[in-house]
């Protein structure tokens, strides 16, 4: 843990104390972890096997540049520059071919040590890494970002996740991954001269032949495993003597469950060879794969297809991408990643440098790219923050903007919206209406702008008249959410809190403002505002009664308007809420989504929502 002393002095006198005696009575409180002078430790091999000078030599720009940076780590902090050399062939199998090897650095802050003398040493276990995978995608070609599945085939691994690309307002090309249908990850960038992707799709029969080629495997090793259990229990039985056999009776238990394991596995590798008669005849064999579930604990080949909207593609390393005339050791490909640990004050220095001043044109250098900022710095805190075009213009726009279901099909959802795609434009009451029919949250693209002084956002509403007094409850909510400027999409959709909070739980880490609308509460409807911080603390909270907005009064349209730092809601132009100081003074209100909230009540299928004619003013 971090003490702090009234003088860093005293530090530096138990430092001398300890050089020159080799002991000292001192504690840990008399000195200041966070002003050890921070420390760099260079070219240390990461694995048994020493790494070649030329590996080095070639790295030699990436340590350079730390160097540059950071001639010395930030105070509290420890550096290391390691390298592992993965050996000749970036893929299995392969003696011919591109040849990986990391560089990556390594950070730890100083904790103190009581025995057998207080001292300052490098704490034990770290999380922030710094990693540069060169002539591969991550470590030894065994799993692709993101993935999920795994599955040998012909020294192969297969990947089931989508993966693309986006270019940040630099053009630097980052990795992005969603293996679940849903959760979004950025898993970092990719430098290389080539614009294809390390790997490639596979189609329906190459994932038919490479699920039957493991189960086959599988299946023969418990067959073999199961008729070696079986024979061996049952000599083992046979060579009792007849007065033992009654006593260990239990034996021939152990053979009968054998013999079950082994007919199931048997069974299983008849009903494998029958489908793969079957499938390897199927018509489409040469489109790409898009399963549901690649099952590899059980034989399950039913989900190899998906029905639309829940499958993902199949990938495997791509071999082709490396240019094999080149030598080995030549860098074609860079692919930069790290972790970060921001709760700890030295590391966060160290990535924050990083992030600032590392000049990511190097790496496009190394591998013969062009590099996309000549003369300047290229560095991930620009990649981070720099906006492009179409999200810049769309900020510098003050214009209005009006949005309705006209020109959405019935049973799609729009174009133009985000958020989760589980509903659909209806015909409610003789016009189209988004229908939020299911638990959810849904909005239009709005590009990063500011929810500030003079916003307003209005919009039809409407419900199922028969709507029950369980049902869930129709949301606004008005958030600070991450903005992805590369992907020019919030992060909601990554998995996070933000996401979860909008519409089913309480739970959060982001500021936002909620507004709970209730068209069936007691004798009338209700409209519920809270304000959040980051913490989950409740600001703000205020309830009122809304008579007009009940069961089968359902025509209204909704005005939400900031003024300052204040919050006003009409209702068909009636001032039906207004409360002061709801939106926080140093919070950049960012996105605002509708959602069904806590919609799990009875008399769900008559808990419907309908949305239409949305307009917001900056």
């Amino acid at each position: 843990m971090h003490t702090r002393t009234n003088s860093i002095t005293s530090f530096f006198l138990c430092l001398l104390v300890w050089c020159q005696n080799g002991y000292t009575q001192a504690s840990c409180k008399d000195f200041d972890l966070l002003n050890v002078p921070g420390k760099w430790n260079w070219k240390l091999s990461g694995s048994s096997n020493p790494v070649s000078p030329q590996l080095w030599t070639i790295c030699d720009p990436i340590n350079t540049e730390f160097q540059r940076i950071m001639p010395k780590a930030p105070d509290g902090a420890i550096a290391y520059s390691f390298m592992i050399d993965g050996g000749p062939g970036t893929f299995y199998n392969l003696k011919k071919g591109a040849r990986y090897y990391r560089n990556y650095f390594m950070v730890k802050d100083y904790e103190c040590n009581l025995k057998p003398n207080p001292v300052a040493q490098p704490e034990g276990t770290t999380g922030c890494w710094v990693y540069f995978d060169v002539n591969n995608h991550n470590s030894y070609g065994k799993q692709l970002p993101g993935g999920i599945e795994l599955m040998i085939d012909n020294f192969r691994y297969l990947y089931h996740t989508e993966i693309w690309t986006e270019l940040d307002a630099n053009g630097n090309r980052l990795l992005y991954s969603r293996s679940d249908g849903r959760t979004i990850v950025n898993e970092g960038y990719l430098f290389s001269a080539s614009k294809r992707l390390p790997y490639r799709k596979i189609t329906r029969k190459e994932l038919y032949e490479s699920y039957k080629n493991f189960h086959e495997k599988r299946l023969e090793k418990e067959i073999e495993r199961y008729e070696k259990a079986a024979k061996k229990d049952q000599a083992e039985y046979d060579r009792l003597p007849n007065d033992q056999k009654q006593q260990q009776s239990y034996r021939l238990k152990s053979v009968e469950e054998a013999k079950k394991s082994l007919a199931f596995f048997v069974a299983q590798k008849e009903k494998m060879n029958k489908w793969y008669a079957v499938a390897i005849k199927e018509p489409g064999l040469t489109e790409f794969a898009n399963p549901e579930q690649i099952a590899v604990g059980q034989f399950d080949p039913e989900k190899l297809k998906a029905a639309p909207g829940l499958g993902r593609p199949v990938w495997v390393d791509d071999i082709s991408f490396y240019d094999t005339t080149k030598p080995a050791t030549q860098p074609q490909l860079i692919f930069l990643h790290y972790r970060r640990q921001d709760e700890d004050l030295p590391k966060k220095n160290f990535m924050d440098k990083f992030f600032a001043g590392f000049n990511l044109d190097l790496l496009y250098k190394m591998v013969g790219d062009t590099l996309k900022k000549p003369g300047k710095f290229n560095v991930i805190s620009s990649s981070i923050d720099d906006t492009k075009k179409t999200t810049r213009q769309q900020q510098e726009s003050n214009a209005s903007s009006s949005l309705d279901m006209n020109n959405t099909a019935i049973d799609q959802f729009p174009a133009d919206w985000r958020g989760m795609k589980n509903i659909s434009v209806e015909k409610h009451e003789g016009k189209k209406w988004l229908a939020l029919t299911k638990d959810g949250y849904w909005y239009p693209r709005q590009f990063n702008k500011e929810i500030k002084d003079g916003f307003s956002l209005s919009f039809d509403l409407s419900w199922n008249p028969q709507i029950s007094y369980y049902s869930g409850l129709f949301t606004v909510t008005l958030g600070e959410v991450v903005y992805d400027n590369a992907r020019q999409e919030y992060n909601v959709e990554d998995g996070g809190s933000a996401g979860l909070s909008m519409y089913q739980g309480y739970t959060g880490d982001f500021n936002r403002i909620a507004l709970w609308f209730d068209p069936h509460w007691n004798g009338g409807g209700s409209l519920t505002i809270y304000s959040y911080d980051r913490s989950e603390t409740v600001r703000s909270k205020t309830q009122v009664t809304l008579p007009n907005f009940f069961k089968d009064k359902n025509k209204h349209q909704i005005t939400i308007e900031r003024k300052g730092f204040d919050l006003l809601v009409f209702d068909n132009g009636n001032k039906i809420a207004s409360m002061q100081d709801v939106f926080i003074k140093e919070v950049k209100y960012n996105l605002f989504t509708f959602s069904r909230y806590k919609g799990n009540g009875a008399g769900k299928e008559m808990d419907v929502f309908y949305v239409d004619g949305v307009k917001v003013k900056y």
